[in-house]
């Protein structure tokens, strides 16, 4: 359902107004309330019944994709579609780190790389099989179609989510205010992440220069450059978006077959070789006189850059998920994914303004950032630690 939305809405206001930079500021807003509101997240999930939270959420997305559709006949598409992408991705970050965390009190951490090989399968799965099918039904039947049909995901992941047996544990009565819960979890998280842990420290560094990679890959060279420079229509897009996502799923494969040796410590190598592989990919495609080259050069080179930080975003959530105590899992994981989505969003700014500023060589807009991050990634590289995956006790500034 997510992966259909989130397919459907930007392509939608890229063809509407054939203006990159508007879509790269538009993606920046709408990631920005994942920074505003995921710390909202992380004290739900520390403190509510993880299941009721996403289960809710999902039905508020579906009522919320509803409305924009009946609205559509009322009030200006553009404007609502791009209302609804940032009112969308609020609901989609609230319950972001009950989700995350949900596995946790599921699975234990001797599995946690396994469950999360499987549930990371799955949901880069959809993400194959939604652009194939939302370009095809868009260019068929419109973009309501897609809408309605992401709508009735979200109803049946919804039901399901229902039957789910999940332990809860009723935290203890607080008296702080929301906002106070925030500002404890926050340094909480903080302190964890860049005080006690060190090897989640530089893999948080490393995390926020994968961003300068993964963010353009995933929501602003395949539609830009296939729609806007080749010229081609959703049914080609819907295709290469879905290719490169395949890429994800044999990321994860290859690092459960390799999970000995490709461990935390291999962060600076992964990032390092998704720059080079993408700035080939700009190279490629900006040296050849075939449309259909540089199509092919567009999916197999964005095909390596997700396998390889499909890798890395696997290696840190589970490093994250098996080294952090039980009681503030939540709260760390909630810090760690608003600097995430804090990247997101400042390079899906970056990445429109680039592609403005080049717009005479548009190959050169990809290269600036991964670039940036070949030239900063030393500064995470790490040593080999020894793996202890044994209960772990409350850090004293956490306490």
């Amino acid at each position: 359902g997510s992966s259909l939305i989130n397919f459907a809405l930007p392509l939608y206001i890229l063809m509407a107004t054939n203006n990159p930079a508007l879509l790269g500021t538009v993606m920046a807003f709408s990631w920005i309330p994942m920074v505003l509101f995921n710390p909202f997240g992380g004290v739900m999930a520390d403190r509510l019944n993880k299941k009721n939270v996403v289960t809710f959420f999902q039905f508020l997305t579906a009522i919320a994709i509803v409305l924009y559709v009946i609205l559509t006949g009322h009030l200006n598409v553009m404007i609502l579609s791009i209302i609804m992408l940032i009112v969308v991705t609020i609901l989609q970050t609230f319950p972001s780190a009950s989700f995350e965390t949900a596995v946790y009190s599921l699975i234990p951490m001797e599995e946690l790389m396994r469950a999360n090989q499987v549930t990371w399968i799955m949901m880069l799965g959809s993400g194959v099989a939604a652009p194939m099918f939302a370009g095809f039904i868009m260019r068929s039947f419109g973009l309501s179609t897609v809408v309605y049909i992401s709508a009735g995901f979200y109803v049946i992941s919804m039901l399901l989510n229902s039957l789910i047996k999940m332990p809860f544990t009723k935290p203890e009565k607080s008296t702080d205010t929301v906002i106070k819960m925030i500002a404890k979890d926050t340094k909480t998280g903080f302190n964890y992440i860049f005080k006690e842990n060190k090897t989640l420290q530089k893999a948080t560094i490393a995390m926020c220069l994968m961003a300068l990679i993964l963010g353009p890959v995933l929501f602003f060279i395949p539609q830009v450059f296939i729609t806007t420079i080749l010229q081609m229509d959703e049914t080609r897009l819907g295709f290469a978006q879905g290719a490169i996502a395949v890429g994800g799923i044999i990321g994860v494969l290859v690092l459960g077959k390799f999970e000995k040796k490709i461990t935390i410590e291999k962060t600076q190598p992964l990032l390092a070789s998704g720059s080079i592989v993408l700035i080939i990919t700009a190279a490629v495609f900006g040296l050849t006189n075939s449309d259909f080259v540089a199509y092919l050069a567009i999916i197999i080179g964005l095909f390596l850059v997700n396998s390889l930080m499909a890798m890395f975003s696997m290696l840190f959530f589970t490093y994250l998920g098996q080294h952090t105590p039980e009681d503030i899992v939540g709260k760390v994981m909630s810090f760690a994914m608003t600097i995430m989505f804090g990247s997101y969003a400042a390079v899906g700014f970056l990445s429109g303004r680039l592609f403005e500023l080049f717009s005479g060589q548009p190959e050169l807009s990809i290269v600036v950032l991964p670039a940036i991050a070949l030239l900063v990634s030393p500064l995470v590289r790490m040593k080999k630690v020894e793996d202890k995956n044994v209960e772990l006790e409350v850090p004293s500034t956490i306490n």
